[in-house]
């Protein structure tokens, strides 16, 4: 997913550590993306 159209960086897929909202953002990713797997596997 790409929140902003900021040029692209490697710092941008592990997290930026100058923009520690990025860090935020992918935490509630992974967290959404579990979430929707646990319901998936649900009959």
């Amino acid at each position: 997913m790409v929140y902003h159209d900021e040029e692209p960086c490697y710092d941008e897929e592990f997290g930026d550590s100058q923009d520690p909202q990025d860090d935020d953002r992918y935490v509630l990713e992974a967290l959404i993306n579990q979430h929707f797997t646990l319901d998936r596997k649900q009959p």
